[in-house]
C-alpha cells in the first residue's frame, strides 16, 4: 500500500514516519500527527484517510487556529434557526458531515480550552447536541488531529485538558523537519519543479544549487522549499537553475562543513552525471565565490587562490 503521490522520501527517519502511517491507516484509532509548521501534516492526514477503510466517504477539516471562538461551537455541531442572534436558518455541524468519515482537526493546540470538554464527549460518546435543540444526533467519524505545537507543555500549564490528551493521542505520528532530511530534499526539487514547469520546457538545479539547498536549514520546511523551486522556475531564464535564481539567504547561508559538503558532493556528482574535471572545478568556484557574496578577495583565501588568478578564472567564467 502506497500513500499519497505527494508524500515523498527515502531518509530513514522520514521512511520509520510512513512505515508507522501505512499501519495505522486502516484502523480506526485516533491519530495525532506533530511537526513543525510545513512539515506536511495536512498530506499525512489526508493520506491516512484516504487509505483507510472510509475511504471514499468525506474528510471534513477545521483548521482551529481559524475558528473565532464564538462561533466555533456552531461550526462543529451546528445550529437550529434563532438558536442566537444572527442565527437566521439551521445550520448542519462539521460533525455531522464526517459521519462515517474522517474528522481532522488541524493545530488542535489552538483550540479554546471552553470547546476542548464539548468536543471531548463527542469524541466519548460519537453523538452531540446542535445549539437550539434538545436532542442529541450522532456521528461516526475517525479523528485525526495535528499540531505545531509541543501539548504536553500546554497540559502542563493548564491551557490543554489532559484528558483531552489522551482521547486524541492513540497513535503519535512526529514528522521530521526538512533540516533532518537533506537525502531527501534532491527529490523534492525534481518533484516541485516538474510541477512548477507544467507544459513548458522542464528545468533542471544544477549541483551547485542543490548543494546550497541541502545546506540550508530550512524554518520553513517542505512548504518553504516548494516555494523555493517554483521561484526559481520563475527567475530562470535558462533551462538550468544554478545560485542566481536562489534566494541570497540560501546561497549565503554557510555552516561549519559546508566547502567541505561541496567537494565530497561534486565528487558523488562527478560519478553520477559524468561531469569532467574542468567542470567540477568551475563549479567549485562559482559556488565559493557566490557562498561568499561574490567577494573576491574571501572567495580567494577559502579557494586558497591568489586573487589576481581568481579574478581570471572569474572572467573565462562569464561570472563578473
Amino acid at each position: 500500500m502506497d500513500l499519497l503521490p505527494d508524500i515523498i522520501g527515502q531518509s530513514p527517519g522520514f521512511l520509520r514516519t510512513y512505515e508507522l502511517a501505512k499501519l495505522v491507516a486502516p484502523t480506526n484509532v485516533n491519530v495525532l500527527i506533530s511537526g513543525e509548521t510545513g512539515t506536511g501534516k495536512d498530506l499525512f492526514a489526508n493520506a491516512i484517510h484516504k487509505n483507510s477503510k472510509r475511504e471514499g466517504r468525506p474528510f471534513i477539516i477545521i483548521n482551529c487556529a481559524a475558528e473565532p471562538d464564538s462561533l466555533f461551537e456552531s461550526e462543529l455541531f451546528g445550529h437550529e434557526k434563532g438558536a442566537f442572534t444572527g442565527a437566521y436558518a439551521a445550520r448542519v455541524g462539521k460533525l455531522k458531515f464526517a459521519d462515517r468519515g474522517t474528522l481532522f482537526l488541524d493545530e488542535i493546540g489552538d483550540m479554546p480550552l471552553s470547546m476542548q470538554s464539548k468536543i471531548l464527549r463527542a469524541i466519548d460518546q460519537k453523538n452531540f447536541t446542535p445549539l437550539g435543540q434538545n436532542n442529541p444526533t450522532s456521528s461516526d467519524f475517525r479523528l485525526i488531529c495535528a499540531t505545531n505545537k509541543n501539548l504536553t507543555d500546554y497540559v502542563a500549564n493548564g491551557s490543554f485538558r489532559e484528558d483531552l490528551y489522551y482521547r486524541i493521542n492513540g497513535i503519535d505520528i512526529e514528522l521530521p523537519p526538512l533540516r533532518s532530511r537533506k537525502d531527501d530534499i534532491p527529490l523534492f526539487v525534481e518533484h516541485f519543479t516538474k510541477l512548477a514547469c507544467e507544459n513548458n520546457q522542464l528545468k533542471e538545479f544544477l549541483p551547485e544549487a542543490l548543494i546550497a539547498l541541502q545546506q540550508y536549514f530550512w524554518p520553513g520546511n517542505i512548504r518553504q522549499l516548494k516555494n523555493v523551486c517554483e521561484r526559481a522556475v520563475i527567475l530562470s531564464q535558462a533551462d538550468k537553475i544554478g545560485l542566481p535564481d536562489l534566494p541570497d539567504d540560501i546561497v549565503n547561508f554557510k555552516s561549519k562543513a559546508y566547502l567541505k559538503a561541496i567537494k565530497k558532493q561534486l565528487k558523488e556528482w562527478n560519478e553520477k552525471y559524468s561531469l569532467t574535471l574542468q567542470d567540477l572545478d568551475n563549479s567549485y568556484i562559482e559556488v565559493v565565490y557566490e557562498s561568499n557574496g561574490r567577494n573576491k578577495s574571501k572567495a580567494a583565501k577559502a579557494l586558497g587562490m591568489n586573487r589576481t588568478t581568481l579574478g581570471r578564472r572569474l572572467e573565462k567564467l562569464s561570472l563578473v
